[in-house]
């Protein structure tokens, strides 16, 4: 019996007594045919070791334990977690784990289970930081088909220029690139949620990680670059000192990459960032070399 069954889910809440939580974004897939489709796009082989996030009553990991050489399913409600246990109690392949995914050392978790995959319906309340922490943190995860908010699925992979276009966008570009892949209504869920959703592909790309691996420059000044939206990018970097840069030295790095000195953050890709940082750097030692070997008042 399939629990991704309208009928079959709220058998399940009645008999375990369950009473769903809106902010822990515990709204629960009750359709086959879009559970279908996640398993299609997933491409699951016999020899991944998958993550689910948020399993809820378990609906994918259903699927999953039939498929991959290994399910671990993180749920940060317990009483959730007792019954996957207890539904699941046959599948030795499935580890169970009652945390917040967020507390948890991520990069120790794949590594101890071989993890190669996240497959999952990402809570709501969890989903973008989760994308990016996996990314960043788990190397030998290859990829993710993640659904979350067609909102961060627009963040995750908006192009320069747009309205969803910010540090997110490319903070995780640095990682991976995002394939949206189809688009979930909300009536699919029990309950309903307040946003339709969308399933999404991140595939791990190493490519900028290779071409620049300064990481926490780079992200400083894609922060600093969002951090006045409107405000013009030379501003942005030189505005109270924040990389403690002359603006001449900020105007001169941005003629350097070949940006133009009027550009705002966010006009500019990912490329045009990195090419910024690698201007920026050497001015930044030479500044603070200025700085140092300043005579006192």
């Amino acid at each position: 019996m399939r629990i991704v069954n309208p009928s079959v889910t709220k058998e399940l809440l009645k008999q375990y007594r369950v009473t769903l939580r809106k902010r822990l974004g515990q709204n629960l897939l009750v359709d086959p045919n879009i559970l279908d489709k996640i398993i299609e796009v997933a491409q699951i082989r016999e020899d991944d070791c998958i993550l689910e996030i948020g399993p809820g009553l378990g609906a994918l990991t259903q699927e999953l334990v039939r498929r991959a050489r290994r399910v671990v399913a993180v749920e940060y409600d317990r009483k959730l977690c007792q019954i996957l246990k207890e539904i699941f109690a046959s599948a030795q392949n499935l580890l169970v784990i009652n945390a917040d995914l967020l507390s948890l050392d991520l990069a120790s978790l794949a590594q101890e289970h071989t993890l190669t995959k996240v497959v999952s319906n990402l809570p709501y309340n969890i989903a973008s930081t989760a994308a990016l922490r996996i990314m960043e943190e788990c190397s030998n995860i290859a990829e993710m088909t993640v659904m979350v908010q067609k909102e961060v699925a627009e963040r995750m992979a908006a192009s320069p220029g747009s309205a969803a276009y910010g540090s997110y966008t490319l903070k995780l570009r640095y990682f991976a690139q995002v394939f949206p892949l189809f688009q979930v209504p909300r009536t699919v869920f029990l309950p309903p949620p307040g946003v339709d959703s969308t399933m999404v592909k991140i595939g791990r790309d190493t490519y900028w990680q290779k071409v620049y691996p300064v990481r926490d420059f780079l992200f400083r000044i894609i922060e600093l670059g969002f951090g006045q939206r409107r405000k013009k990018l030379v501003n942005c970097l030189y505005s109270g000192s924040a990389l403690r840069l002359s603006k001449e030295d900020v105007v001169q790095a941005l003629n350097s990459a070949g940006i133009d000195i009027s550009a705002r953050a966010e006009e500019l890709s990912l490329e045009k960032f990195v090419q910024l940082g690698q201007a920026l750097w050497p001015l930044l030692h030479q500044s603070s070399t200025r700085f140092n070997n300043k005579s006192p008042d």
